[in-house]
């Protein structure tokens, strides 16, 4: 995230970073698929950042995103992140 040139929530389960200086010029999208997190390149590629989730959840104020998650043991985690503001 601290790479992050932009960011954007594209629905309540699906968050789109690019990263600054990327010589590949990749966007990533992290999404839930099936029981995992997952991170995706728009240049391909699919790695599974976190396994056994069982509900994950974004919010968006401003430029902070919300992260919730529920494990499938019950386990619950949250973390906030900021986001690059839009340039003016």
């Amino acid at each position: 995230n601290m790479n992050s040139a932009s960011g954007r929530v594209l629905s309540s389960g699906m968050l789109q970073l690019e990263i600054s200086n990327d010589p590949e010029e990749r966007l990533f999208v992290f999404d839930k698929s099936e029981e995992h997190l997952r991170k995706r390149s728009n240049k391909g590629g699919n790695e599974i950042m976190l396994p056994f989730v069982k509900e994950w959840e974004l919010t968006i104020v401003e430029n902070e995103v919300n992260m919730r998650v529920v494990m499938k043991n019950g386990t619950k985690r949250e973390r906030d992140l900021v986001l690059p503001l839009p340039p003016e």
